[in-house]
C-alpha cells in the first residue's frame, strides 16, 4: 500500500486555484484544515475532486487524496484540475 496524503481545504491545484472549503462536511480535519473528499471544488469555482482513498470516507463521502498523477482531475473545469499538494504527515492509504 502506498502513502497517499489527504488532500485538505487550501491545498493547491494545477490550474493555480486551491481547494475551496468542503461542501460535504465541517468537522474532520487533518493539520488543522479541514479534509476534503469527493465532489469538492476549487476556489475557481469548478473542478470537482474524484475521491479516491482507498475505503477512507467523512460522512459515507470518499476522502480526497493528493495524487501527483492527476488521477484526481476533474472533468469541468477546462478538462482537468489535479491536485499538487496534500498533507505532510496524514495519509489515506492508496
Amino acid at each position: 500500500m502506498a502513502d497517499l496524503p489527504v488532500h485538505r481545504e487550501t491545498d493547491g491545484r494545477s490550474c493555480g486555484a486551491v481547494t475551496g472549503i468542503p461542501m460535504n462536511q465541517d468537522d474532520v480535519f487533518a493539520n488543522e484544515l479541514l479534509v476534503a473528499s469527493h465532489g469538492d471544488i476549487c476556489t475557481h469555482g469548478a473542478g470537482a475532486l474524484t475521491g479516491n482513498a482507498n475505503e477512507v470516507y467523512v460522512h459515507e463521502i470518499l476522502v480526497a487524496g493528493h495524487t501527483a498523477s492527476g488521477a484526481l482531475c476533474g472533468l469541468s473545469h477546462a478538462g482537468s484540475a489535479p491536485t499538487t499538494e496534500g498533507s505532510p504527515d496524514v495519509f489515506v492509504g492508496d
